[in-house]
């Protein structure tokens, strides 16, 4: 069974593109933004996408590999001072960047810092920031060091900030 990718609307990909006499493909190259693709068919595209109040599915884009950018920044506590200003600039840096950034706070939850990194993992996370001291074992080592090595893999990278290196 295949399931469409429908909007918080129940708008779909097709359903813009049957409203502007095109192709889905067409209207997905309208949405990229990367391809050329006439002014009059943009318009119609654009007009449909008005029109059936439609928004792309951000986990489709991010299957297909486009999409906003993100950033991860996780800490033990948002609320002292110094980790608040550091995750203000980075914040600021990932908007002028293009980026989405999101802040995690573990509360010093190990298994909670290492879930959500693997979340972000999955999520194809342009990079994961961790800052601050953390239980420094030789298994939390090895897990971090394979998810680092996977991150890479993907493109991605695991930035350590107040920690031991790995």
């Amino acid at each position: 069974m295949t399931r469409k990718s429908q909007d918080a609307n129940g708008s779909t990909i097709r359903d813009v593109a049957a409203r502007a006499g095109v192709s889905a493909s067409t209207v997905s190259r309208v949405l990229g933004g990367e391809y050329p693709v006439s002014t009059a068919t943009r318009t119609r595209v654009l007009r449909a996408v008005r029109e059936l109040d439609y928004v792309a599915d951000a986990r489709a884009k991010a299957v297909a590999g486009v999409g906003t950018p993100t950033l991860a920044f996780v800490l033990e506590d948002i609320t002292g001072p110094s980790f608040a200003l550091m995750a203000h600039g980075v914040e600021r840096e990932a908007t002028r960047l293009g980026h989405l950034c999101l802040v995690c706070s573990t509360e010093g939850d190990v298994q909670r810092e290492l879930d959500f990194i693997e979340t972000m993992r999955a999520q194809r996370t342009a990079a994961v920031i961790l800052v601050g001291g953390t239980a420094d074992t030789p298994e939390y080592r090895t897990r971090t060091r394979r998810i680092a090595d996977s991150l890479a893999a993907a493109g991605s990278r695991l930035v350590l900030c107040g920690r031991p290196p790995l």
